[in-house]
């Protein structure tokens, strides 16, 4: 049979495994093992040690080989863009992606087709749109309808047509209204008020009733300075306070009169006792000045 030596050791026969036979001169394989290896349009390949590789890399294809016990897998996979170039229609195919039209909210912007719609753009909904969660952030523009209705003066609300709300009082601010009873209120009030008041807190009337109030009085004045308006007139019959002087048909020294409402002529008096007329004597005249 076929020997095998390391010549170390003693020479031994080789023992013919299963799939081969040895005819004395030739050792060959038996049985249905591989005998050739090839692909569809190569010639078959007859050789004891077959490498399987791939072919210059190309643009647009690529091929993985993995094995794994007795079997070898090939992977084609796509790399990149296919260039017109390459397509022996690329002209019709070119056309034909002219001639497709696209309408919001799909667009199509330098041969690439896409949604319109996106989280960051602005969006415009022309059809009914239905959402079937909540909404979180603003919304503008109009509703038809509020969700909940609200009740306003009694009467629901929810904005699909307009309602008719009776007033809670018959008193409107913005009519004229008259108060038969006692009002009060707790804050100023601004603008105009007409009419007349029991009393007046801090001012004075702004007009003269019978001469009792004078017009160039203020909030401000002071009593010493009403002394000073010309022609001041407080009958005492709207005057309260006075007592007797009320009533005197003269003023006394001691108040600063005269004590009379006779005097005539040349006035003499001490400051103490009533002022009196000065007799004109006998060989004297007064005229007056």
């Amino acid at each position: 049979g076929i020997l095998v030596g390391n010549g170390g050791s003693a020479v031994k026969s080789l023992a013919i495994g299963s799939g081969l036979t040895f005819d004395g001169t030739t050792l060959a394989t038996s049985g249905s093992g591989i005998t050739s290896l090839g692909a569809q349009y190569s010639t078959a390949q007859t050789g004891g040690a077959q490498t399987l590789a791939t072919s210059t890399p190309d643009a647009n294809l690529g091929l993985t080989i993995t094995s794994g016990g007795n079997t070898q897998t090939f992977t084609p996979y796509w790399i990149g863009t296919l260039a017109d170039s390459r397509i022996a229609s690329a002209a019709t195919w070119n056309a034909k992606q002219s001639a497709l039209t696209f309408t919001y909210p799909v667009t199509d912007t330098a041969g690439a087709i896409a949604l319109a719609f996106g989280t960051s753009s602005s969006n415009t909904w022309g059809g009914t749109q239905t959402f079937t969660s909540t909404i979180n952030g603003s919304v503008s523009g109009s509703a038809a309808t509020l969700t909940t209705p609200r009740t306003i003066n009694g009467v629901a609300f929810n904005g699909s047509a307009n309602i008719t709300v009776a007033a809670a009082s018959s008193t409107l601010l913005s009519d004229t209204n008259t108060f038969s009873g006692s009002t009060a209120f707790t804050s100023t009030i601004n603008g105009s008020v007409s009419g007349n008041a029991g009393t007046v807190t801090n001012g004075v009337y702004t007009t003269t009733f019978n001469n009792l109030f004078d017009n160039r009085l203020s909030a401000t004045t002071s009593v010493s300075g009403i002394t000073t308006l010309p022609n001041l007139s407080l009958p005492s019959s709207q005057v309260t306070g006075l007592g007797s002087l009320a009533t005197l048909s003269s003023v006394d020294v001691a108040h600063g009169g005269t004590g009379s409402t006779t005097l005539g002529g040349i006035l003499v008096g001490n400051g103490g006792s009533a002022v009196k007329s000065l007799a004109i004597g006998s060989g004297l005249t007064f005229d007056g000045t």
